[in-house]
This record gives structure tokens, C-alpha cells and sequence, in this order.
């Protein structure tokens, strides 16, 4: 009986394992490319997403609408449209997002913006009656 030999050469493995990291490349490089663009079409249509935000009041809608990436690069973008995130704290599905993009919930970042807030206080107090006492 003749046995057939079906496992490739390391020759054959090597040039397919080429051929994939050249395609990978490739692929990559074309991605970075279309990325540029839709931040370009982003850019030249900010009062439209702004628009159609403040029409649906949804972060998610409004991301998949205009292809961003994810959910988090849509709200970084249009809090950097708004010039703040009060307009996005109005979105239907923004407490959902807020845990998701802070990884925390709202409640506890505002707690923990209120303990800051009052050691910063503490410490610019303290440095007022240390300049005080020092003249």
C-alpha cells in the first residue's frame, strides 16, 4: 500500500504564515485608515450628531447612527461637542453607560467628588492659616 504524506513542508507553513502576516498588515494599516475618516466625517458633522443626540436622548443610538467605535468614544466626543456632560446626563440610557465608562456608579462618584472637593478644602484651609501665621 502507498501511504500519503498530507502534512505540509516548513517551507509551505512558513510562506502561508507570510502571506496571512502581509494580509494582516494590510488590513490594519486600511483600518487605521477608515477610522481616520469616520473621525473626519465626525468632525464635519458635529452639530448634526448633536442634533440627532439631543432628538433621541440616547448615547447608544447615537453611536450606532454614526458608527463610533463603542459607546465610550461616542460620549467622549459629543461631551467634547457639548463642552460639558451635562446635555448627556439627560440621555435615556445614561446612567447605564455612566457605570460602563467609569466602571462606578454615578452615586458613588458623586460621593467621592464631594469627599475630594472637601479634602481639597480642608488642605486649602489649612494653608491659608499656615501663610497666616507665617506673616
Amino acid at each position: 500500500m502507498t501511504e500519503f504524506n498530507n502534512k505540509p513542508s516548513y517551507e509551505e507553513i512558513f510562506s502561508d504564515l507570510t502571506i496571512l502576516q502581509m494580509t494582516n498588515s494590510r488590513l490594519t494599516n486600511e483600518n487605521k485608515r477608515l477610522r481616520k475618516i469616520i473621525q473626519k466625517i465626525h468632525h464635519d458633522q458635529g452639530l448634526e450628531i448633536c442634533k440627532y443626540f439631543d432628538s433621541c436622548k440616547s448615547i447608544k443610538d447615537t453611536a450606532n447612527n454614526y458608527y463610533f467605535d463603542d459607546v465610550e468614544d461616542c460620549y467622549w466626543t459629543l461631551v467634547e461637542y457639548f463642552g460639558c456632560s451635562d446635555p448627556l446626563q439627560k440621555a435615556n440610557d445614561y446612567q447605564e453607560y455612566y457605570k460602563i465608562i467609569f466602571d462606578c456608579d454615578s452615586g458613588n462618584y458623586e460621593e467621592d467628588n464631594d469627599k475630594e472637593n472637601e479634602l481639597v478644602g480642608e488642605k486649602n484651609t489649612e494653608n491659608i492659616i499656615q501663610d497666616l501665621e507665617d506673616n
